[in-house]
Order: structure tokens, then sequence, then C-alpha cells
């Protein structure tokens, strides 16, 4: 059953521009449908499941007013005789086409009846009302005729794969990058043996790993992936933007294209990142013993940038673009900060991000399934089971640096770009110290957090600031909340405390599992190390921190929980599979 109030809160949130989204006092019966038309394939052509239209609620103010709307009792004239009335719900599913789901909900908010019709979003085809499709523009009704041809198109490609779509050019195995080919060839073969059969045969071997069609022919995924650089105007284009640098004649900043074939042009993309070693916690602070790491995690940029790739909407645009900030001004938060956006015109989530958080929810459904298939294939980062944005989220976690935001904005009605923006400093200093002192806080109350130090506390249910601020991790006013300064109080007098009791054998054992389920293809020691000193008491030298590190990766490896593959400090250490 859905939280009707909850919906509810979720749409009055939205923006006048979301144009699948239409609030009404009162409609008379014969227009209904017509709404129902433009909703749907305004929901579609927003990427959204689904159209609402809300009866009880002023369009401008979002005033809660109530409505007298009742589908029970709704009657429309009937068609065939003027003076007969026939049944609102059944003409409307008599009359919409495709025969598309949208159900009506009753719920009362303050003593006011309020209705919320529910509309699928059109899937291959427009939904049509009395055999006319309408969508919305500049907030106004209007034939679906008016929109420009690339929408039309947009609603019935809506169900179709573009990365399996064999390209309107026809490209034979020559017109593939060698580089690629023998790259990805390499790749497949590494991550499944049975492949070795067909290691003198590439073109059979990429049929068989999926790169290419299942009869063998070059798709636009294969041309994306591997396709000769010649050719990436059809195809796609990554530009980046990145800032200056001081020099002699003052700032220095630039911007660059890359093209296909993104499997060798991703990692080129990463380093042209400027992407400076910083001390997470600098002299001075709480923790003197900081660690010294990159701005931005190569790990988690790799996976942005994948995911643009992946998410991309290709019959719309083949431009993806990747802009890194320094030193910006951002909304309400005090300090200057620095970022990265990755942006695509398709969204990186089916639902909400906050779905996939917990490293468990998967996808109903992909924009570019193929491509996504195969770029997990040959490596590239790409989780199709959902587990990328849990991924990211927890590299910036594990740094003690503010969460990434996912942020959309509107280039016309029907014109969105979609950004993942992983920032590269801290913005509160207090934020970080929760993190470092509170590594068993679940994702969902870092989140909360994460919003106020942003100074988003308007977004921050009332029941869950007050468990925080009992907690006292919270202070001030909604929404006009801050993370307390006590935090700071609290934490000095427990820092060297906590630093020379270290944690236990088991937190770190679970430290180390974690680290090897994030890195599926395993970690050494260098990693695993670099992962768990922190947690190990400081009155223990290198040695006694190598041995006891040694003694829990022995305890679990007889626990048959983890294995290792090869010797020495060069081993790899993995989870055993199930």
């Amino acid at each position: 059953m859905k939280d009707l109030e909850e919906l509810l809160e979720e749409l009055l949130k939205k923006d006048e521009s979301d144009s699948y989204i239409e609030f009404k006092t009162n409609l008379e019966p014969h227009l209904v449908g017509e709404y129902i038309s433009a909703l749907s394939n305004s929901a579609c052509l927003k990427t959204r499941d689904f159209g609402y239209l809300i009866f009880g609620i002023e369009d401008k103010s979002k005033k809660i007013v109530g409505t007298k709307f009742d589908i029970k009792n709704a009657k429309i004239k009937s068609e065939n005789n003027k003076n007969n009335t026939e049944s609102l719900e059944l003409y409307l599913r008599r009359n919409i086409e495709p025969k598309i789901s949208f159900e009506f909900y009753d719920l009362e908010i303050e003593e006011k009846k309020i209705v919320i019709l529910e509309i699928a979003s059109a899937k291959g085809r427009p939904t049509t009302y009395k055999g006319k499709g309408l969508c919305r523009i500049n907030e106004s009704k209007t034939s679906l005729d008016l929109l420009p041809e690339k929408f039309i198109k947009k609603i019935y490609n809506s169900e179709t794969d573009w990365s399996l779509l064999t390209p309107d050019k026809k490209y034979s195995f020559e017109d593939l990058d060698e580089e690629a080919v023998e790259r990805a060839c390499k790749l497949i073969i590494s991550n499944n043996s049975q492949f070795e059969q067909f290691k003198n045969f590439p073109k059979t071997l990429l049929k068989k790993a999926k790169i290419l069609s299942a009869e063998g022919e070059i798709v636009n995924a294969t041309m994306l992936l591997l396709g000769k650089s010649e050719f990436g105007s059809d195809f796609g284009e990554i530009k980046i933007k990145f800032p200056g640098w001081r020099s002699g004649v003052g700032e220095v900043g630039g911007a660059e294209t890359f093209t296909i074939p993104f499997l060798t042009e991703v990692p080129k993309i990463y380093l042209k990142i400027r992407n400076d070693k910083i001390k997470t916690f600098p002299d001075g602070s709480l923790f003197p013993n900081h660690d010294v790491i990159d701005k931005y995690d190569k790990e988690a940029c790799l996976e942005a940038i994948n995911n643009c790739i992946a998410h991309n909407d290709y019959f719309q645009a083949k431009i993806i673009a990747i802009h890194q900030c320094q030193n910006q001004k951002l909304d309400k938060i005090k300090d200057e900060i620095d970022y990265i956006d990755f942006e695509s015109n398709g969204n990186f989530y089916y639902g909400k991000p906050y779905d996939y958080l917990d490293g468990k929810g998967t996808p109903k459904k992909y924009r570019n399934k193929f491509l996504a298939e195969a770029m997990k294939t040959l490596k590239m980062g790409v989780d199709v089971s959902g587990r990328g944005i849990n991924f990211i989220y927890q590299k910036q976690i594990d740094k003690y640096f503010p969460i990434p935001d996912f942020i959309s904005r509107n280039e016309g009605d029907y014109e969105e770009i979609f950004a993942l923006r992983i920032y590269g400093k801290i913005i509160d200093k207090k934020f970080s110290e929760i993190l470092r002192n509170h590594p068993s806080f679940d994702i969902s109350k870092i989140i909360l957090l994460d919003k106020i130090q942003k100074m988003r506390g308007a977004e921050v249910d009332e029941d869950e600031a007050r468990k925080l601020a009992k907690e006292k991790l919270i202070e001030g006013r909604r929404p006009n909340y801050i993370l307390s300064a006590k935090v700071s109080e609290i934490l000095g007098q427990k820092a060297d405390y906590i630093n020379k009791k270290g944690s236990s054998p088991e937190e770190i054992a679970q430290k180390i599992l974690k680290l090897l389920k994030t890195f599926p293809n395993g970690c050494n020691r260098r990693d695993i190390d670099g992962a768990c000193y922190y947690m190990i008491s400081t009155l223990k030298n290198d040695k006694q921190k190598d041995k006891m590190i040694q003694n829990i990766l022995t305890k679990l490896k007889k626990s048959k929980v983890i294995d290792k593959i090869g010797e020495k400090r060069n081993a790899i250490w993995i989870l055993k599979k199930e």
C-alpha cells in the first residue's frame, strides 16, 4: 500500500516546471481524460514512472483547500444519448488508449479531502484520449503534435534499448580500434577462463561475450566501447572542464574532449582530473594521526564516468560533460567548496538513489541494458544490480567526506540534465569527526547529518531531527539546524582514549570483509593495511600492527570466509563465494 501522505509531500516539493504533475481544486469531468493523456505522455518524456493529477490543492500557492471530486459517483454525459449519464471512470477506461493503468486515491489532510490520480507513464507509444495525444508545454495542456519530432520519437523509443540497435551506417570489424579490441579480449579471458579457447578468434570471442549481438553484428554498444575514434561524432563524446592552477601568467584552466573507444579512453579522462593529495584531518585537529589521501577517489570517479556512459539517453544527445570546480560558493554553505559534476541526459538510477544505499536494491529496468552488461563484462565498473551508487557513497564515507548529491536541472519542458556531484573537500569538520568516531552509524543517519551540514535542514523530517538532537548531534530550530558544537567538546575528551584503545579484532575483521565485498576482485595487504591501520591502538608499533592484521586474516581464512591467492605480501585476498 502506498504511503499517500509521503507521496503528496514529495509532489508538493516539485518545481512548477515538472510537467508530469498538475494540481487542481476541481475539474470538469470531460477534462479528466485529457489530463490523463497529457500527464502520461509528459511522465514518459521526463523519464518518470507516473504522472500525477492532484485534486484539492491550489496550483500556484500549493495551498490545501480540499475538493468535492469523487470518482465513485462522478458521471459524464453519454456520447450515444446526451440525456443519459454514465460512470466517469468506466468512460475514461474505454476512451484511453492503450489501456494504461491509472488509479484514484483518497486521503484527508488538515480535515480536507484530497484525491491523487496516479497515471502510468506512456510506454512505446503515446497515450491518447478519444484518439488524441496530449502533453504539457509551459504549464499548459496542448496537442502532442506541437512538440519537436525528437520528443515524439522519445516516447516511441522509450522501451527500446538503443545500445542493442544496429547503427544506421553499416560497420565492419575493421572499423573497431585494434588496441581496444585487444584490451577487450584480454579482459574477457581473464574474467572467464572458458573463453580461452577463442583467444585467436576475436570476433567469435566478442560475440560469445555479448559485446557483439547474438548474430555477431556490430551494435551501438560495440562502437561506443571499441569503435575507432574517427566515428566518434556518431556515437558519443565526453567533454571535461578542469580548473586552473597558479602559473607565471596567472590562473590557467582547460577543457578537453574525448571520444570512442571508451574502453581505453575512460582511464585517460580520469587523468585529466586535478587530484591533489590532502590530509583528512590536518595538524591541530582532534585527530593528529591524519591520513594523506587523494582529493577524489579514483575508483569512485571511474564509476561515475562509466555510469554516465551507461545511463545516457543516446536517442536525445550523445554528449557527456564533466565539470571540476574549485573554491565555489554553493547555496547556503558558508565556505567555498570543491566538487566534480558528472553530467549526462539520462538518470543515474531507477526510482530513488536511497533505494540502493544498502547495496541490496536492484533496478527494475536499465536504459541501455546491453551496454551496461557489456561494460560489466569488460570490468568498466558498472554494476547492473544497482550497487554502484552504494559504492560511490561508501567511498566518500570511508574518508569522512560529504555524501555525493544527485542533481537535475531542466533545460526546456522536456530536456533534463542529470548530474552526480562528488565533493573533494570537507564542508563541516564536525561531520567528519562524527563519522570517524561512529563507524557503526547506518547510511540513513549519515545522510541526515550530511543534509544538515549542507544547510538543507528543511529536507530533514522533524521526528528524525528530534532523535538527532536527543543524541546531541544537532542543535537549532527547523530548518536552520546545525551540527552540534558539543560534538567537538565530547570528541575532544574521547579522541585520545579512542586512539589509544583502538578497535577490537572483531571490528577490524568486519572492516576487512566490507573492503573485500566492495572490491570483489580482491585486495592486497597494502590495501588492507591502508584501510585498517588507523583502527589499531596508537600504542602499537607498525610491526605489531602488521602482526595483528595478519592474525585476523589467518583467522578469517581458517573460518573459510576469505581466501588467499598468491604468496606473502603480493598475495591477493578475496571473499569466498558462497
